[in-house]
């Protein structure tokens, strides 16, 4: 018990003051943080948004492991699994804090509270991320129990359909949650679910380049894999580059007031974190993701490739976070200026439960690699 504690003492540190700061926000109420009534959402759906794209980036191991029979990519496929599972449980923990009361959740399920299902947008967006979730976990645990990526991979075909399926419905109904609401023009866009699909293939590629190169045990997965994952990165950031530029073209062609929000974010905003230098930092950090990976991605270079994705990585946070979900209130429906600075405890708690899901995708993966290994 004793060694136990010395080896998770900091890992434990961060759990109890990120529960202790959440204590706090629940005794104080959601004043404690920086949103308000003309800001609703925060750095909490922020991170819920990132974390569902990256959930949903699994596809992209599902499809040649179960659709094009490429099973020496198997084990990678159960890394892929692992991410989506962690990462949906971490958007619904950040769902939560963001409610405030956490019995509130009990609103969205069914026979308890009121969904309002199938009108509901958010009631389908529950839905498909509990779904997700439950398959996910499911193969997980088969993998687990059989040890073996190749025997956990001899799924039934249709299983895999519907995970594909789900995956792309996640991020998509998510995209629609957005869409949805004409009063915030920043977001309505047709162009902004694909833009998630894309910019989430990527950051979720670069992910999984990176944990296969951080644990000892995954470090001789095929380079098959690595290569594959690599060109998914760069071309669907291309993908993300494209759609970006047309929305600014749509901006700044023909100025309209249904893009005054989208011309503050990129223009700037005084006072305000989150307009002007925010999302241009987020732009260059992308942009020279794509700069490496054009030049080095597709060769043996394998040190450029992971400065590639971690930078691709905190850009697609910050552009597809906080760069997307807090310009939208600016100005109101009303023509209200309200601009929003997060607090020490949406810090505290955000970085507590990004942390932690790091700390446990990095122990599930080392689970699953020392109980079967990569070799299918």
């Amino acid at each position: 018990m004793t060694a136990w504690l010395k080896g998770n003492l900091l890992p434990l540190i961060l759990l109890l003051t990120g529960l202790s700061t959440w204590g706090y926000q629940l005794v104080s109420g959601l004043q404690v943080t920086g949103m308000s009534n003309q800001v609703l959402w925060g750095v909490y759906i922020g991170n819920f948004i990132f974390l569902v794209g990256i959930a949903a980036s699994a596809v992209v191991l599902v499809v040649p492991v179960y659709f094009f029979d490429q099973r020496d990519m198997a084990f990678a496929a159960v890394v892929g699994e692992c991410l989506a599972l962690v990462a949906v449980v971490a958007a619904m923990l950040f769902v939560t804090v963001d409610i405030g009361q956490p019995w509130r959740f009990f609103h969205v399920l069914p026979g308890i509270g009121t969904p309002n299902f199938p009108t509901s947008i958010m009631a389908w967006d529950m839905l498909v991320l509990s779904g997700y979730m439950l398959l996910n976990a499911f193969l997980v645990i088969r993998y687990l129990m059989h040890g073996s990526a190749r025997e956990a991979a001899d799924h039934p075909l249709w299983w895999m359909i519907i995970a594909a399926i789900m995956g792309i419905a996640i991020h998509t109904v998510t995209a629609f949650l957005l869409v949805a609401n004409p009063a915030r023009p920043f977001w309505h866009s047709a162009v902004l679910a694909p833009r998630f699909i894309a910019s989430a293939f990527a950051s979720g590629a670069g992910l999984m380049i990176l944990a296969l190169a951080s644990i000892e045990e995954l470090r001789h997965v095929s380079y098959q894999v690595t290569t594959y994952l690599r060109r998914v990165m760069t071309v669907t950031l291309l993908i993300h580059f494209f759609l970006l530029a047309a929305e600014l073209f749509t901006v700044y062609h023909h100025p309209t007031n249904h893009g005054h929000a989208a011309r503050l974010l990129f223009g700037g905003l005084p006072g305000s974190w989150f307009h002007g230098p925010w999302i241009w930092l987020a732009i260059t950090l992308e942009g020279l993701a794509g700069l490496l990976l054009l030049r080095f991605g597709l060769d043996k270079r394998p040190r450029q490739v992971h400065v590639a994705a971690i930078l691709l990585t905190i850009g697609v946070w910050m552009e597809k976070g906080p760069g997307l979900v807090i310009p939208a209130f600016t100005p109101s429906p009303l023509g209200e200026m309200a601009l929003y600075q997060p607090t020490w405890v949406e810090g505290v708690i955000s970085f507590t439960i990004l942390a932690g899901t790091l700390w446990f995708f990095h122990f599930l993966v080392l689970r699953v690699a020392r109980q079967g290994g990569p070799h299918v």
